[in-house]
């Protein structure tokens, strides 16, 4: 690091394991597990996704980015304002998810006013671990976020009130692609 530079370059140890290190997700695991298999949908296989929608337009949009990858995000209005939750990609790799990274979105236009990706921990070329962590205290945020998001799409009704609008599988591909892009 440089005398002028206020940031270091995350250090990459590759001996990691995540179960030790990591803050994982259950409660959001439980729930988009409950949702997915109220659905019928199984998110087995990359660019598998569900998409849901409520009646006072909002969307809750799952998908299955990657080997052991899930994406989660929602949106919607909230008093008269529309909003973009931060996009969550989680480790679906072991026993319990690992949230690994999140995306921050700027209304109107999702896909223009992308705010970045931040990568809090990374996943091994095969896509079977956690192969190291970049931000410990932002990984540890950001489970603690999921977990207070699953219970408040919880309590939304999404389990009971979620409507169906879309359904993909690599098998049946649909024309609606990844609404959002992948963390590398």
């Amino acid at each position: 690091m440089n005398a002028t530079s206020n940031h270091s370059t995350p250090q990459r140890d590759t001996s990691i394991e995540h179960d030790i290190f990591m803050e994982t997700a259950p409660e959001m695991q439980d729930f988009i597990s409950q949702v997915v298999a109220r659905h019928g949908v199984e998110l087995g296989g990359p660019w598998t996704y569900l998409l849901l929608e409520q009646p006072d337009t909002t969307t809750l949009h799952i998908e299955n980015t990657r080997k052991n990858e899930v994406g989660v995000v929602e949106t919607g209005i909230e008093d008269g304002q529309r909003y973009v939750r931060p996009y969550a990609l989680f480790f679906t790799g072991s026993e319990e998810w690992v949230p690994i990274a999140h995306a921050r979105y700027n209304f109107p236009t999702i896909h223009e006013d992308y705010d970045g990706f931040v990568n809090a921990a990374g996943v091994s070329e095969d896509r079977t671990r956690i192969a190291y962590i970049a931000h410990r205290d932002e990984q540890a945020d950001l489970a603690e976020y999921c977990e207070a998001w699953a219970a408040e799409m919880k309590a939304k009704g999404w389990l009971e009130k979620g409507i169906c609008k879309r359904i993909g599988t690599p098998e049946s591909p649909d024309k609606y692609a990844s609404m959002l892009p992948l963390a590398s």
